[in-house]
C-alpha cells in the first residue's frame, strides 16, 4: 500500500476512531512484514543455489584435475612401457643374430676337421691353452 493512503488511514483516525485506525494500520504493516520475510526468504534460497553452484563447480574442476594427472601419469607409464619394449626388441634383435652367427659357426665345424667337444672346445684345442673369446660389439 502506498505511504500517502497510510497518512490518509492516519489522519481520519480523529473522524473513524482511534480503535479502527490502529487495527487497519497493524494490518496493512503486518501484510508488509510477511511480504519481506518472504522476499528474504526467496533471497536466501537464491544465494544457497549459487553457493551449491559454486560447490558443484569445485567438484568438477578437482575431478577434471585429478583425471588429468591420472592421464598424464598413464601416459608417462606408456611412453616408459613403450621404451623398455624397443630396447627388449633391440636387445632380442642382437641376441639373434648372434645366435644365428654361432650356430653358422658350429655347422661349419666338421667341415674343417675339428668335433666339438662337451665343453665347446674343439679337439685340436684340448691341448692348447684356453682359447680366449672377444665380446660382439653392440
Amino acid at each position: 500500500m502506498d505511504t500517502g493512503v497510510l497518512i490518509a488511514v492516519v489522519t481520519s483516525a480523529g473522524v473513524v476512531g482511534a480503535g479502527a485506525t490502529g487495527t487497519i494500520v497493524a494490518h496493512i504493516l503486518g501484510r508488509r512484514l510477511r511480504a519481506a520475510q518472504i522476499k528474504q526468504t526467496e533471497a536466501q534460497a537464491e544465494q544457497l543455489k549459487v553457493q551449491t553452484a559454486l560447490v558443484r563447480q569445485d567438484i568438477y574442476q578437482q575431478l577434471t584435475d585429478d583425471l588429468r594427472n591420472e592421464l598424464a601419469r598413464v601416459k608417462a607409464d606408456l611412453d616408459t612401457t613403450r621404451e623398455s619394449l624397443r630396447i627388449t626388441s633391440a636387445e632380442e634383435e642382437r641376441l639373434r643374430t648372434r645366435v644365428l652367427e654361432l650356430e653358422s659357426r658350429v655347422a661349419s665345424w666338421p667341415a674343417c676337421g675339428a668335433t666339438p667337444t662337451r665343453h665347446g672346445a674343439t679337439q685340436e684345442l684340448q691341448g692348447r691353452s684356453k682359447p680366449t673369446y672377444q665380446q660382439p660389439h653392440t
